[in-house]
């Protein structure tokens, strides 16, 4: 399998990290593309590419099996699974739901501060969807509903989310891709009026819309199996 450029050597980690480093740094190579639907992945080039030991490679590879993202058998290839349009649009429902919570909570422990972050937040991203470069909107975007679900002040929100955030990361790439990605910004602008006014039922629905429109775009041509910038 090609591999990136190698990463400068994390032997000097601690032992703890070395599979959560693995897992982030495959992850994303998947994610953006880099590794495409049913390309084959080797642990020991993984290992090579990452300096790091095969031990954590396959760790974070188990762990990326049990999220959808690979496909991994004893004794036969590992490869990279196509989108599932049917678990991308499972997932998108649910994330859509939790974080239409957060925003009914966060409602309820809001105040000027919060909202300005929210209002510098969508500045951001609108800013980064300019560079045109996808990675950085998904962590502008990111950093915007983050607000949110750390304002719910429900410690297992976050967790929640964090187990299924892997199951929309491509499809949430190749929508960053694309121009649709502009209509976020005033998805953003009305969550934080519907806030700003006080009607957290409002602040929900935006969010929940907002988040659907990834749902909406799973059928879209951008979205495939087979596409290099899933």
């Amino acid at each position: 399998m090609p591999i990136p450029a190698r990463t400068p050597s994390a032997r000097s980690t601690p032992r703890v990290l070395l599979r959560d480093l693995a897992h982030q740094r495959i992850l994303g190579a998947i994610i953006d593309g880099t590794f495409t639907p049913g390309e084959k992945l080797n642990d020991n080039d993984l290992a090579a590419w990452l300096g790091v030991s095969r031990t954590p490679v396959r760790e974070a590879l188990a762990e990326l099996g049990r999220q959808g993202l690979i496909e991994a058998s004893p004794g036969k290839q590992t490869v990279v699974t196509p989108i599932d349009p049917v678990v991308v649009s499972e997932a998108a429902r649910i994330v859509a739901a939790l974080h239409a919570f957060a925003c009914e909570e966060a409602a309820d422990h809001l105040s000027p501060e919060i909202i300005q972050k929210l209002t510098n937040a969508n500045a951001s991203f609108a800013l980064a969807l300019d560079t045109e470069d996808p990675n950085i909107a998904l962590t502008a975007d990111d950093a915007f509903h983050n607000i949110l679900v750390n304002a719910s002040g429900n410690s297992l929100l976050a967790q929640t989310l964090e187990t299924l955030m892997p199951y929309l990361r491509r499809a949430e790439h190749a929508h960053f891709s694309s121009t649709a990605a502009r209509g976020s910004i005033e998805g953003h602008a009305a969550i934080i009026r519907a806030l700003a006014d006080g009607d957290a039922a409002a602040a929900a629905r935006a969010s929940r819309e907002n988040w659907l429109t990834l749902h909406a775009r799973i059928g879209s041509p951008r979205v495939s199996t087979t596409q290099r910038d899933d």
